[in-house]
């Protein structure tokens, strides 16, 4: 990931405008991590709505992330790669390693500041 998208994408999330949900990278305006990432990279190159309306799925908020990975590839998420993306969802919805202890947007900026190159 380009610096200068990692460092709007960080501002993006600590800014206050975006409301954290979980499950899906956007709905009913609220966003998870990943949702905030399309926003800054312009969401008509990273996020296009289900048959539902609904943009995608991050998983099904059960730890099953599988169903997204294939719709979602990491080029559309400036080249986060399957391992970064898998665990940024389960950090902000709280599942998997990070099960019922889903972080807030500005735990999640800390991690990306450290671990996103």
């Amino acid at each position: 990931m380009d610096q200068h998208t990692k460092r709007e994408w960080i501002a993006a999330l600590l800014s206050g405008d975006y409301q954290q949900g979980v499950g899906f990278l956007q709905n009913g305006g609220k966003f998870c991590c990943l949702g905030v990432l399309a926003e800054v990279l312009g969401t008509e190159r990273s996020i296009r709505p289900d048959r539902e309306g609904v943009c995608y799925r991050c998983g099904d908020g059960a730890g099953d992330q599988d169903e997204w990975r294939n719709t979602i590839p990491g080029d559309q998420f400036g080249g986060l790669n399957d391992i970064v993306i898998s665990d940024l969802c389960a950090m902000n919805d709280g599942v998997a390693d990070y099960a019922g202890n889903a972080q807030t947007f500005e735990e999640i900026a800390d991690w990306i500041d450290g671990n996103v190159y």
